[in-house]
């Protein structure tokens, strides 16, 4: 599929982190086929963590991981795991089974698809020897929008007001709490005319992006109910 000295990028992360970072962003991934670049987990380098990110357009959520060898890739490197590896390497790596000590090595390398066109090659390996790798067309991205978005200082906005939230969409945040095991503070701006975006954040190293809906009509003891 590839030579083996095709310019490829890797990075070293402990399995177990890896495993339930990947998993928690997973739910946040689009599944919409037109929309390629959000199908997946963005893998970054951001200085010397590994940051995770998915959004479906409507929730986001970003996770850092410490511990990661970089060897030469530069800071800012980036590129989208598709969810079906995505989904190959959460069923081979499975958190409860991962023992002490396992690492995983994810690796991009440029190819050529069966169509002979220009490809990117991703592939884990962990230290055991167990592989999984898939090729995708392009070196595939998620929005610049998505990055600002995932950015943006929730701090700087005083808090106010009584929103109601989609539980579906809540649910998604709950699911990545259970992976990581922290507490989640909420934070939300005040709403003004239009609904703005609610910031989740989960011990000091992700966050997630909700929508929130309109409540002028809704009565705040149903929606503290809903909620809950």
């Amino acid at each position: 599929m590839t030579s083996t000295d095709s310019p490829k990028t890797t990075v070293t992360v402990p399995a177990r982190q890896f495993a339930a970072a990947l998993r928690g962003a997973m739910c946040f991934a689009g599944t919409d086929d037109t929309l390629p670049m959000l199908a997946g987990v963005e893998i970054r380098r951001a200085g010397d963590r590994v940051q995770l990110s998915a959004t479906d357009r409507i929730t986001a959520a970003v996770t850092y991981l410490a511990g990661a060898e970089w060897g030469e890739t530069p800071d800012g490197w980036s590129q989208l795991i598709p969810l079906g590896l995505c989904k190959q390497i959460a069923s081979t790596w499975k958190i409860a089974q991962i023992p002490p000590g396992l690492t995983i090595t994810i690796t991009a390398r440029a190819a050529k698809d069966p169509r002979g066109r220009d490809a990117v090659a991703i592939e884990a390996r962990d230290n055991l020897g167990r592989t999984v790798g898939d090729t995708i067309d392009a070196a595939l991205h998620l929005p610049d929008c998505a990055k600002i978005a995932l950015g943006s200082d929730s701090g700087s906005e005083q808090t106010s007001g009584v929103i109601a939230l989609n539980p579906d969409l809540l649910a998604k945040v709950a699911h990545l709490r259970r992976e990581r095991g922290e507490s989640i503070t909420i934070h939300w701006p005040d709403g003004g005319k239009r609904p703005k975006p609610i910031v989740c954040t989960i011990g000091d190293h992700s966050v997630a992006i909700v929508m929130p809906v309109r409540a002028d009509t809704v009565d705040a003891a149903t929606i503290i109910g809903g909620a809950a």
